[in-house]
């Protein structure tokens, strides 16, 4: 085990660091695998860190952290981390984040999030993709190409139309839009 950059740290047996830029500073690991990546200030078992630009201040069990921007003070637990996400002051159960999502404040529990904005959001049972999601609470949904805000959709996002599908429906949930733009008004 290559001991250099291991400021403060506790690794614990089974703990593998491959010495290729790491930094793992005041650090609590057991059974982890890191590689090209920077963790501080942090308690993780049976995870692996790969190319992960920086987690700190975070807690996590049975979590892949592949090419992450950024992970700060959130809780992970049986999730996969990647594509340059970044997750802040969250919570992760059971979920995927992927290709440059950004998790604010929020909780994502059994959920698959694809190019996604989530502040102070929660959701559950959901596959989100292109959407951002401001001060929302959703369960059990398919949800793709929309601002929702409040859990009312303001806008779409993109050139596609937006969908709103409870999982298990063919039927969407949202079949009449209203936007709340500029352009439809008068």
């Amino acid at each position: 085990m290559e001991q250099a950059g291991l400021q403060g740290s506790k690794l614990e047996s089974e703990t593998t660091t491959i010495a290729d830029g790491n930094t793992i500073a005041r650090c609590n690991l057991r059974n982890c695998a890191v590689t090209s990546s920077s963790v501080k200030l942090s308690d993780f078992s049976d995870c692996v860190f790969s190319h992960a630009r920086s987690v700190k201040q975070s807690t996590g069990t049975k979590t892949h952290f592949h090419d992450v921007s950024y992970a700060s003070r959130s809780t992970f637990s049986n999730s996969i981390i990647r594509d340059q996400s970044i997750v802040h002051r969250s919570e992760v159960k059971t979920s995927t984040v992927r290709d440059a999502s950004n998790v604010k404040r929020s909780t994502i529990i059994g959920s698959s999030i694809s190019h996604t904005s989530v502040s102070r959001t929660t959701l559950t049972d959901c596959d989100t993709e292109e959407c951002f999601f401001e001060r929302c609470s959703f369960k059990g949904m398919i949800l793709k190409n929309g601002y929702w805000k409040r859990n009312q959709l303001v806008k779409k996002v993109g050139s596609k139309e937006p969908v709103a599908v409870k999982k298990g429906d063919l039927v969407p949930v949202v079949s009449t839009i209203v936007y709340l733009d500029s352009q439809q008004k008068g």
